[in-house]
């Protein structure tokens, strides 16, 4: 419907636009603004990411990482073999499907 939407507003405003000549001056006024912002933002963006690998690896981030995600993933190995399965009653078990299934089929049926 949306997309229908589109095309009508698309098409309205192609039949409504005006033809305006002006001899290629909007090309040559592109042209003529000066680039200097975009090149100091790109030079400012490969000073900063330089200046941050180069902290990172002066502070022994990777060291520092591996420990955070080791730590991280034993964490959540210890959370998972704590577990217990058994103590979940079959209701429960049962409305926990029933609601990933609905908000699934919601998902589904609401999506265009």
């Amino acid at each position: 419907m949306m997309e229908n939407d589109d095309k009508l507003i698309t098409q309205f405003f192609q039949e409504q636009m005006p033809d305006v000549e002006d001899d290629g001056f909007s090309r040559r006024v592109m042209h003529r603004l000066p680039d200097k912002k975009r090149h100091l933002s790109r030079l400012w963006t490969i000073i900063c990411s330089v200046v941050g690998v180069a902290f990172f690896l002066l502070i022994d981030g990777i060291d520092s990482l591996r420990i955070s995600l080791g730590n991280v993933f034993g964490d959540f190995i210890g959370s998972v073999s704590s577990f217990h399965i058994i103590d979940f009653t079959p209701l429960a078990v049962a409305v926990g499907i029933l609601t990933i299934f609905g908000v699934t089929l919601y998902n589904v049926v609401t999506t265009d």
